[in-house]
C-alpha cells in the first residue's frame, strides 16, 4: 500500500516522511483498514499474533503464581517458527474469572500453521471476531491534537514532494504417563488441550505432532510444567485456509491476567509491539514492570497526526529500551462509553441483512446482495472462493455481481453456496462479533497498554494488577503551538497540553524563516525519551525516576514569549559500576528498584 499525501492545516501541502513505515492506512482516514500501521521495527497498530510483554531482565520467575492468567505463548510450525511481527490481546477480569482473546495474524501456508499457548486450568474456548479488534484499536488508539495561535510570517508557496507509492468434536487421548491430550473443535480450529508433568517428554510430544519448538524448546516450556500449567494447541481444521484464522477467546479461573512471554520469545522479532486492552471495575496497571510515561516533547507535533502517532510509537520503542526493556505505556484508560462501542460493528444490523437476502428469490441476487451490504467481505469472500470457486476468466468480483454469478454457475451450485453462505456468517461472523463486543459493556473499565520488547527481554511473564489510585488517561494529548511574526521571522513556541502530564510546560522556542517548523529541533529529539518511569504495583505509584527538561531554543533567541531558561543540564550517564548521579536524570534508580523487586518474587 502506497503512502498518502499529508495536508497540515494552513502549512500547505506536505509529503509523509516514510522512514521506517512499511504500511499503513491514515487513522483518521475512514475504511476498512483504519488504524492499520506498519514499522520497520515490528510496532503496529494492528498487531498480529497473541499479546506479550516483558518485564524484568530474567533474574526472578513466576513460580507460585499460580492464580495468575497467562494468554498467548509462541507461534510453532512445521519447519521454522513463525515471526510474531507484533500482538494484540483484550483481558476481561470479573472476580476470579479471566477471558483473554487473541488475535492471530498469521502469512504462510495453512497446513504450517499452529500454536501453543500455556493457560492456567483448562479454558472454555470459542473464537471471536477481526474486525472488531480492527475497531478497537482505532477507537482507543491516542489523538495528538495541535492548537495553533498566532500568525506566522507569510512564505513562498512549498509544491510538495512526490510520494513514492513503493514507500511506504471431544475426545482424550493417553500419550502415556506424562503427556494427556483432549481434543475438540472451536471454529476453524482443531483444539488439544495438553497436560503434562515432564518437560522433556511434551518436548518430544511437541515436537512428534509438528510443533517445532527449536532449540530452546525444551528450555521455554519447562517452567510452565513446573506450574503445572496446561497448554492450548490450535492447528487448522482439514480444508480450511489461513484466511479463516480468527481470534481466539479463552475463559478460565485467575486471580489476575498475565501474558506468558518467555513462550514467545522463540518467535519474536527485534522490538515487537504489544498492546493489550484490560477490562475490569478500575484501571490496570503493570504489576512487576515499570510504568513509563514518554517525554512528549520528543513528539513530533508539527506534521498532523498521523506523523506526531507514528513519532509516538518510535518514543515508545526508545523509552521502554531506556527503562531497561521491561516497561509498559498507558495509552488510554477510562471507563467505557459510546465514544467507544458505538464504533462496534453492529450484529443485530449484519444478521438482518442476512434475512433481507434470504428472502430474496434468485441465488445469485441473494450472494451478491450480501456481499455488497455485509461489512466482514474478507472471511465471506473466503468462505465463497472454497463454496464457489473463481473460474477462468472471471475474478474475485464475481461475487458481488448477481449476472457473472449466473453465467458461471448452475442454479442448484448457487442455491447450496447461498444456504452455506448463510450458515457461515451466522455462526463465523455473528456470533464472534457478539462474543467479542461482550467483553467491553459500556460502564465498564477499559486500560489500553502499549510496549515494544525483543526476545532477549522476554524472561519474565508481565502480571497485570488494578491501582484505583491512578486516575484516568484521556486519549487526546494536546500541545499549543504559539506564533509571532517579527523582524527576524516567525517566532514560536511550544507547550504541553492535556494529555501529557506536563500541562502548560514549554519545551522548544525558536525562529524559523521558513513559517511554522516541519518537524521539532534536533537538541529536543535528542532528549531522553522517558519523562517519568514508576513501580505502580503498590496503592499509590512510587516514581523511580522523574527526568526534568529545560526548553530547547532554536535559530536564535525568541522576543515575542516570556522568556524561558535554556540553560542545559549537565547529564550524567550512569557508570558500569552503578556509580551515582542525579536521580531526576538517570535510570540507574529504575534498574536498582527492579534489582529490589526481583529479589522480593525470587
Amino acid at each position: 500500500m502506497g503512502l498518502p499525501t499529508a495536508f497540515g492545516e494552513g502549512h500547505g501541502m506536505w509529503r509523509i516522511s516514510a522512514v521506517g513505515l512499511k504500511r499503513f492506512t491514515d487513522f483518521e482516514c475512514e475504511g476498512k483498514l483504519m488504524g492499520s500501521l506498519r514499522t520497520e521495527n515490528g510496532i503496529s497498530g494492528f498487531f498480529s499474533g497473541c499479546l506479550t510483554a516483558a518485564i524484568c531482565a530474567g533474574v526472578f520467575g513466576l513460580t507460585g503464581l499460580s492464580g495468575v492468567a497467562h494468554a498467548c505463548g509462541g507461534f510453532f510450525c512445521q519447519a521454522v517458527p513463525i515471526a510474531q511481527a507484533g500482538e494484540q490481546i483484550v483481558f476481561r477480569q470479573d472476580g476470579n474469572a479471566v477471558t483473554a482473546m487473541v488475535r492471530i495474524l498469521y502469512t504462510g501456508e495453512a497446513e504450517d500453521f499452529s500454536w501453543v499457548v500455556p493457560v492456567p486450568n483448562a479454558p472454555d474456548l470459542s473464537v471471536g471476531s477481526d474486525a472488531f479488534f480492527d475497531q478497537l484499536e482505532g477507537q482507543t488508539r491516542p489523538q495528538f491534537q495541535l492548537q495553533t495561535q498566532g500568525e506566522s510570517c507569510p512564505v513562498p508557496f512549498l509544491v510538495a514532494a512526490p510520494v513514492d507509492a513503493d514507500a511506504a468434536a471431544e475426545s482424550a487421548s493417553d500419550n502415556g504417563d506424562s503427556v494427556m491430550v483432549t481434543e475438540e473443535v472451536v471454529g476453524p480450529f482443531d483444539v488439544q488441550i495438553i497436560t503434562s508433568d515432564d518437560a522433556s517428554a511434551l518436548a518430544t510430544w511437541l515436537a512428534e505432532n509438528d510443533y517445532d519448538l527449536t532449540d530452546r524448546g525444551e528450555e521455554l516450556i519447562e517452567p510452565y510444567v513446573q506450574e503445572n500449567m496446561q497448554f492450548v494447541g490450535l492447528k487448522l481444521r482439514s480444508g480450511q485456509t489461513t484466511g479463516s484464522i480468527q481470534p481466539l477467546i479463552m475463559r478460565y479461573q485467575a486471580d489476575a491476567p498475565s501474558i506468558p512471554i518467555r513462550l514467545t520469545a522463540v518467535a519474536a522479532v527485534e522490538d515487537m509491539g504489544v498492546l493489550v486492552w484490560v477490562v475490569s471495575d478500575r484501571r490496570a496497571v503493570p504489576e512487576n514492570y515499570l510504568h513509563v510515561v514518554p517525554n512528549y516533547g520528543r513528539v513530533n507535533w508539527f506534521g498532523g497526526g498521523f506523523n506526531a502517532f507514528a513519532s509516538y510509537q518510535g518514543l515508545i520503542t526508545t523509552a521502554m529500551d531506556e527503562a531497561g526493556g521491561q516497561g509498559f505505556a498507558t495509552d488510554f484508560a477510562g471507563t467505557i462509553d459510546r465514544n467507544v462501542s458505538g464504533a462496534f460493528f453492529d450484529p443485530d444490523q449484519t444478521q438482518a441483512t442476512i434475512d433481507q437476502a434470504a428472502a430474496i428469490t434468485s441465488p445469485a441476487e441473494s450472494i451478491a446482495n450480501i456481499m455488497q451490504n455485509i461489512f466482514q467481505q474478507q472471511e465471506t469472500l473466503t468462505y465463497l472462493q472454497s463454496a464457489l470457486p473463481v473460474p477462468q476468466g472471471f475474478d474475485q468480483f464475481i461475487y458481488f455481481d448477481a449476472m457473472q454469478l449466473q453465467v458461471a454457475f448452475t442454479p442448484d451450485e448457487l442455491t447450496t453456496a447461498r444456504a452455506g453462505l448463510i450458515t457461515f456468517i451466522q455462526e463465523s461472523v455473528i456470533a464472534p462479533l457478539r462474543e467479542s463486543i461482550d467483553l467491553v459493556p459500556d460502564g465498564q473499565y477499559m486500560t489500553r497498554l502499549f510496549t515494544t520488547l525483543s526476545a532477549d527481554e522476554m524472561t519474565l511473564d508481565p502480571v497485570f494488577a488494578f491501582n484505583p489510585s491512578m486516575g484516568d488517561q484521556v486519549r487526546t494529548r494536546q500541545a499549543t503551538l504559539d506564533l509571532a511574526c517579527t523582524d527576524a521571522g516567525t517566532e514560536w513556541q511550544l507547550t504541553l497540553g492535556e494529555g501529557t502530564d506536563r500541562n502548560g510546560e514549554v519545551v522548544a522556542q525558536g525562529i524559523s524563516d521558513e513559517g511554522v517548523p516541519f518537524a521539532p529541533p534536533a537538541d529536543l529529539v535528542a532528549q531522553r525519551a522517558v519523562f517519568r518511569a514508576e513501580d505502580t504495583s503498590e496503592s499509590l505509584p512510587v516514581a523511580v525516576t522523574t527526568n526534568n527538561f529545560v526548553p530547547v531554543s532554536a535559530g536564535g533567541i525568541v522576543t515575542a514569549f516570556e522568556a524561558v531558561d535554556t540553560t542545559p543540564i549537565d547529564i550524567v550517564e550512569p557508570s558500569s559500576s552503578g556509580g551515582s548521579g542525579s536521580a531526576g536524570l538517570l535510570l540507574l534508580s529504575a534498574l536498582s528498584l527492579l534489582g529490589i523487586r526481583r529479589q522480593r518474587f525470587c
